[in-house]
């Protein structure tokens, strides 16, 4: 199940309250198309951003290398966006891509004998706001600003195309649909709901832990707590974002000195450990049913940790939560040695060295890949010493540098 937020954002090429775009028709240029701007009204599905999103202007610069020669190609795919496009898509290429104030413009270098380019550079030249691009990227480094109300993207790690759509007008000036095209209805939600809702689908010992967590004192909150899914989704990705709307909760309490960090710390845990044992290939043992004495004696070890140690959990829980999402963003699947080398790292950039060190290996001849999975910390690898051995020399090198 990836974790990895898919982003799209359609601007218009053109618009009557703005001057109109310079064509170079015989060179097939035109210059400063706008790709993207700092805030949206989409909100992209994710839980507490129902004022949509803002690119912060350091992801957008950092960004450019990425959009720099991005192929444009004609429409969204039809369901996959990371899915493989059709030659016959392509109608140009983005050249000079730069940050404008708190926009990024390019010059958009069309095919001239596409047959959509007479119609295009029509819309452009008349200001008529027919046609916009939209950005097919995902995000990296991503937070929710509860105040505002806004999905924060901090990072982009991926431009996959951007394409260019049919967008209708708007009174806005900031230009943006309200949907893109390939945007569907979204249902609001809970995690409760849909544990509930999803039941049928499972096995008795899978029912048994789902109706184990919703019986869980202090739960009440977490999973009431709102999300939007599209109305399509596959069951595994709705229940996924049910299950980070109510880890979210958790934070917000824990964040608002409703709870301390050792409660705050334990149910994520039972969160994490429910959604494992739901999402496993295999059909998981039932939960234990734990005695009033067995349940005093947890509770007295909880209550034992120090807070020092509880908040490197709670530090080692959303590090841990960064590197997935980087692997993902990356559509790399670590080893559990190589996962536990890139927690150790202090920076992205040593952990993207590591990957691509580790992407290298795996193409070599004679070396065997890991095999897929859902868990980003299953060993694939038949030698596990070996490998860790290789990991901790790759480790040292990165740190060395």
């Amino acid at each position: 199940m990836s974790q990895r937020r898919n982003l799209t954002e359609a601007f218009s090429t053109s618009s009557p309250d703005e001057p109109a775009l310079r064509v170079d028709a015989d060179a097939g240029v035109i210059h400063g198309v706008k790709v993207l701007g700092r805030f949206s009204r989409n909100s992209h599905g994710a839980p507490g951003a129902a004022n949509g999103t803002e690119y912060t202007v350091d992801a957008m610069r950092k960004a450019v290398p990425l959009y720099e020669g991005a192929d444009v190609m004609i429409d969204h795919p039809d369901r996959d966006p990371a899915g493989k496009r059709s030659s016959r898509d392509v109608f140009g290429k983005l050249r000079n891509v730069r940050l404008e104030g708190e926009e990024l413009r390019a010059d958009l270098h069309y095919l001239k004998t596409d047959a959509m380019a007479p119609k295009v550079v029509e819309d452009v030249t008349r200001r008529l706001g027919v046609f916009g691009l939209s950005h097919n990227v995902a995000s990296g480094r991503e937070r929710i600003d509860r105040t505002a109300g806004r999905l924060i993207v901090e990072s982009i790690d991926l431009v996959r195309s951007v394409d260019l759509v049919r967008k209708p007008a708007t009174n806005r000036n900031l230009w943006e649909s309200d949907m893109t095209p390939e945007t569907k209805p979204l249902l609001k939600t809970t995690l409760r709901e849909l544990l509930e809702s999803q039941g049928k689908r499972w096995s008795k010992n899978r029912k048994l832990w789902a109706d184990c967590l919703l019986e869980m004192d202090g739960m009440d909150g977490p999973v009431a707590a709102p999300v939007e899914v599209e109305a399509n989704v596959e069951p595994d990705d709705a229940l996924w974002s049910g299950f980070q709307a109510a880890i979210l909760a958790c934070l917000d309490k824990y964040e608002a000195g409703e709870c301390d960090s050792a409660t705050c710390l334990a149910k994520i845990k039972d969160l994490l450990k429910t959604h494992e044992k739901l999402d496993s290939d295999a059909d998981p043992e039932a939960p234990e049913t734990e005695s009033d004495d067995d349940t005093e004696t947890e509770t007295d070890k909880t209550e034992s940790v120090k807070p020092d140690a509880e908040k490197a959990e709670l530090a080692r829980f959303r590090r841990e939560k960064q590197v997935r999402d980087l692997c993902e963003s990356l559509e790399f699947q670590p080893t559990k040695p190589v996962f536990a080398a890139l927690v150790a790292l202090e920076t992205d950039r040593d952990r993207k060295a590591l990957i691509e060190e580790s992407k290298a290996v795996a193409t070599k001849p004679g070396v065997r890949p890991p095999r897929s999975g859902r868990s980003l910390t299953e060993s694939q690898k038949p030698d596990p010493k070996a490998d860790a051995a290789a990991v901790a020399d790759r480790l040292a090198r990165l740190r060395s540098r």
